[in-house]
């Protein structure tokens, strides 16, 4: 037991009491909160942290910025006014309550270290490339940041601390001083008070002019304690602006930064001055956001705002959005090149991107990711996000079967990250091992740091669920992120299969309209086509579709036209149609077709679309000997099953004795073994309610294929 301030900490039952207030943490939670105790007053580093309690299972700082943030919310404390836990920047985090152990902790194997890398609050950012000629004359455009200390912790939180900040009549000399320096400057002026009167907590002033050489007195009779000096400089073709905020009681330079502005349009180039500087101070004048800035890894303003926008947009599951993300991640790690957790969304959003693209942006995804790979490796040689930005690489450019072998062997190595786990559940849940994925998953899902598959973000057991029981926790997921194209693709086939047109309908409208690459909502055309039994008809008609068409109005004729047959992005969507409709033959013609990206869906996806399935497609050997041509049948299945094997030392896994007895039979496993004998049944009732012609297949000639004439 471990007294902590007022609370009392159980490290066996993971729980903190005070009084009536429970608390109940995480494993993982408790043991960084030990170590934290064992060490108090003094600073644990984030190094020591991340090699003590997540060598095995992360790639991210991010892992123990998110322990920190849900120990403070346990303890109620806050980081711009701690009672518990400080973030020391560029250190660690230390306990400053009171530590009392009522039992003897186990002695301490390593003393904790602290590394300071650059100055604390420093964000000072080179301009690599070149700066042309600066005008000979330099004078300064002076912001005066007044703050009051902040308020003592005898103070109420609510009491706040006042800020005023001092904006002096900006001097500006250039090429053309007269009229686009004076502009300029006022602009400047009058953009930066208007700003920086928003921000909360801040009183602006204007200081006179001719105060320009008295800046450290006139700040300091405003009773301020910073001091925001700005140098502008006009060349030929650009503005170079020069910020350098200075703590006044000692003279530090606590934050500098630079800015290279075009001088083609002035307006422009004034707010974006203004906002930058607005930005920058709102995180340098306010503790907590500073706090959390540090906590993720930069101390860069802009960086991190710019990594705050790539979150946002990075969450919202379409392309358009996705691309945004990789802007601001990229223009983060361009602020700041050592900015770990930026080069982590990155992997992330690009990742989400290329699985949701054509093969030609996903090989741009791909490269883009290789590159930056090769970036964060010059900056921070050894550092297991490299590998993970690698491994996300590989993943947007398709290669399944190599990724599996690579993750396996980390896992069996012991420094394998969670998003490994999660991966490698994903390729089992495609291989129909539902049991041994289910399993997989489980080990992901503590305390995950970033995530390399848009697919572990889609909890696995609803992603295992019968539609009619998937529906709800799509529709909650939907509410979180209304732009998701993938759930949106999730609700328009598990509708329309148990006869919920209307809202199939809604969510295929809203599919339409965020899917702009359009693969996504060609394939729910193709569901709805074929529960509304349109598509059996046409496919019928052979040579008289077009005039059948004309008399029908189907709702989707076009995916019969030729264009959409042969196009070299829809053919993994057109042999799944052609599975829908009972032809394995004309399936295969499809699949061999498809490129790196494809294969990846058809070992990841397929699966799940074979609720749409005939039954006697899903019980034909000739649909067995597809996969496994195209490398995910039966050896696939497997392989996996041996690795699991091998890994189970690491994991605690073992196969389950349906896997184990089908690997002994050389069988292949096609069936979710996590549904029982009435929701097979539930579904067979459902698809031969919706579209009788899914549950006897269509008869068309072929292989595996008896009797019937052939459509195609």
């Amino acid at each position: 037991m471990i007294r902590i301030g007022t609370w009392l900490v159980n490290p066996e039952t993971c729980t903190m009491s005070r009084g009536e207030e429970k608390e109940k943490l995480s494993p993982r939670a408790m043991d960084v909160l030990v170590c934290l105790a064992e060490n108090a007053p003094n600073v644990v580093s984030m190094e020591m942290l991340l090699d003590r309690f997540w060598t095995a299972h992360s790639s991210s700082d991010h892992a123990v910025h998110k322990v920190l943030a849900t120990l403070r919310r346990a303890f109620g404390d806050k980081p711009s006014n701690p009672s518990y836990i400080k973030t020391f920047p560029k250190r660690g985090y230390a306990i400053i309550a009171t530590v009392e152990f009522l039992a003897a902790p186990e002695p301490q194997a390593q003393e904790p270290t602290a590394t300071i890398e650059r100055p604390i609050g420093s964000s000072a950012r080179k301009i690599e490339k070149g700066l042309p000629a600066i005008a000979a004359s330099v004078l300064a455009l002076l912001l005066v940041v007044a703050a009051f200390v902040f308020e003592s912790g005898t103070r109420s939180a609510s009491t706040g601390s006042l800020k005023i900040v001092a904006v002096s009549p900006a001097d500006f000399v250039g090429l053309e001083q007269e009229s686009r320096g004076d502009y300029l400057s006022s602009g400047l002026n009058a953009g930066l008070v208007s700003n920086l009167s928003k921000l909360n907590g801040l009183r602006v002033v204007k200081l006179e002019q001719g105060t320009s050489g008295n800046t450290l007195s006139a700040a300091r009779e405003l009773g301020a304690s910073h001091l925001l000096q700005s140098r502008i400089v006009e060349s030929a073709e650009q503005y170079s602006l020069n910020l350098e905020l200075l703590e006044l009681e000692n003279g530090s330079t606590i934050y500098s930064e630079d800015f290279q502005l075009e001088t083609g349009d002035l307006l422009a180039t004034q707010n974006q001055v203004t906002d930058n500087v607005v930005d920058s101070l709102s995180i340098y004048l306010d503790d907590q956001q500073r706090a959390a800035m540090h906590d993720w890894g930069t101390a860069n303003a802009l960086a991190y705002k710019h990594f705050l926008k790539a979150e946002f947009f990075k969450e919202q599951w379409n392309h358009e959005d996705w691309r945004q993300a990789l802007r601001h991640y990229e223009k983060a790690i361009e602020l700041d090149p050592a900015f770990v957790n930026a080069y982590s969304g990155l992997a992330t959003a690009g990742n989400y991107l290329a699985v949701y693209s054509p093969q030609a942006v996903a090989s741009e995804v791909s490269e883009l990711l290789q590159d930056y790979a090769r970036k964060l490796a010059l900056e921070r040689p050894g550092h297991a996000t490299v590998e993970t930005l690698k491994s996300a690489a590989l993943n947007s450019g398709g290669q399944l079967h190599e990724l599996a072998s690579i993750y396996s062997s980390r896992i069996i190595q012991g420094n394998a990250p969670k998003y490994v786990f999660a991966q490698y559940g994903l390729y089992l849940q495609g291989a129909r091992l539902y049991a041994e994925a289910e399993q997989f998953f489980e080990l992901a899902n503590v305390e995950a740091p970033y995530k390399t598959s848009p697919n572990q973000q889609i909890n696995f057991s609803v992603a295992s669920m019968a539609p009619w029981n998937s529906v709800p926790a799509w529709k909650q997921r939907l509410f979180e992120q209304p732009r998701h194209i993938g759930i949106l693709g999730l609700l328009v086939r598990s509708q329309a299969l148990i006869g919920n047109m209307e809202e199939a309908n809604y969510y295929f409208q809203q599919q339409a309209s965020v899917d702009k690459q359009g693969i996504r909502t060609h394939l729910s055309k193709i569901y709805l086509s074929a529960i509304s039994g349109e598509l059996f008809t046409l496919a019928r008609a052979g040579d008289n579709r077009d005039e059948l068409a004309a008399k029908l109005n189907p709702r989707f004729p076009e995916l019969f036209d030729e264009a959409n047959l042969q196009h070299p992005d829809l053919q993994f969507n057109n042999g799944v149609m052609k599975l829908i409709l009972g032809d394995i033959d004309s399936a295969a013609e499809h699949m061999r077709q498809l490129n790196a990206i494809d294969r990846r869906s058809l070992g990841t996806r397929l699966h799940g679309m074979e609720v749409m399935f005939p039954d006697r497609v899903l019980q034909d050997p000739a649909y067995h000997a597809l996969l496994e041509e195209l490398g995910f049948g039966r050896s696939w299945q497997q392989k996996l099953m041996r690795e699991i094997r091998e890994m189970q030392p690491v994991t605690g896994i073992r196969l389950t004795a349906q896997a184990e007895q089908a690997l002994r039979e050389d069988r292949f496993m096609s069936q979710n073994t996590l549904w029982d004998e009435a929701q097979w049944s539930l579904l067979r009732s459902y698809k031969n309610e919706r579209i009788p012609e899914i549950v006897e297949g269509m008869q068309i000639s072929g292989s595996g294929n008896p009797g019937g004439a052939s459509s195609f």
